[in-house]
């Protein structure tokens, strides 16, 4: 007789900061030369707001990361094939990026 074993799911909890001055050194080091997120804000916008965001955006992640909830909207993402080399006919010659 055959039995199946199921793990349980294990969380541990690690204690993990998103403290103002790392968010905006993070927002302020945003390239601005490239295109908008699937959000549609811009680098750009983003890096010169830093100072006014980082406190709120620091207080969001501190909540999300604390209840374990991550918006649906963070984990969508535009999947495109970005052709490497050798036949354009093989899918294992495309890299995806989103």
């Amino acid at each position: 007789m055959e039995t199946d074993i199921v793990a349980d799911k294990v969380t541990e909890t690690i204690p993990i900061e998103f403290d103002e001055f790392t968010v905006l050194k993070k927002l302020s080091s945003l390239k601005t030369d490239k295109s908008p997120g699937p959000n549609g804000i811009h680098p750009l916008f983003l890096n010169r707001t830093a100072s006014v965001l980082a406190k709120p955006v620091a207080a969001l992640f501190t909540r999300s990361y604390q209840e374990e909830l991550i918006p649906n909207d963070w984990k969508l993402a535009i999947i495109s094939p970005i052709f490497r080399k050798g036949s354009k006919d093989r899918a294992d010659n495309y890299r995806p990026i989103s």
